[in-house]
């Protein structure tokens, strides 16, 4: 957080113009100087990409209850065969936007947590064989559909929380 040095006076004629009340035991006369948080260059770009995350997630969380078997034939069956060394800065990335985002979010630590798994995917999908990846990634493409509505669900939770949060 970037701070800025204002006099007492002018920290008093803000608080009453944002507030319409006035600070109490503030004088007028005293110039001492204070800290005051000012606004990021940045944090409008922050705030649309956890809008963006959370509207994404809701909209595949809903699809993914409400239209299982379309999902899993039409969307999800299309990362079988996919080269994940070769997309695995993707979640890296977007672990990092997630960490550069958490001044925008007022659940810092759920930011901070999706950011870090994101990252840790991305890693294992750089790091680890590739037979082990498709694995996982099959037992995934053959769950149960009450795997994937559990899944939808959770999903749509948690776009909805990075949603409020803002």
């Amino acid at each position: 957080m970037k701070l800025s040095t204002i006099s007492r006076d002018n920290f008093a004629k803000r608080w009453q113009k944002q507030n319409h009340s006035s600070l109490p035991n503030v004088s007028t006369g005293n110039s001492e100087q204070i800290f005051m948080p000012t606004q990021k260059s940045g944090g409008v770009v922050m705030k649309w990409f956890l809008v963006l995350m959370g509207i994404i997630w809701i909209v595949t969380g809903t699809l993914v209850v409400f239209t299982t078997d379309m999902m899993k034939k039409k969307f999800l069956s299309k990362f079988k065969n996919m080269n994940y060394k070769k997309w695995s800065f993707l979640p890296i990335l977007i672990g990092i936007l997630f960490l550069l985002s958490v001044t925008e979010s007022s659940a810092r630590i759920l930011i901070v947590i999706l950011g870090i798994l994101a990252i840790l995917k991305g890693v294992y999908f750089a790091v680890t064989p590739g037979d082990k990846v498709g694995k996982l990634v099959n037992w995934w493409l053959n769950a149960k559909d009450i795997v994937y509505k559990i899944w939808g669900i959770a999903v749509i939770i948690l776009g909805a929380l990075v949603l409020i949060n803002l």
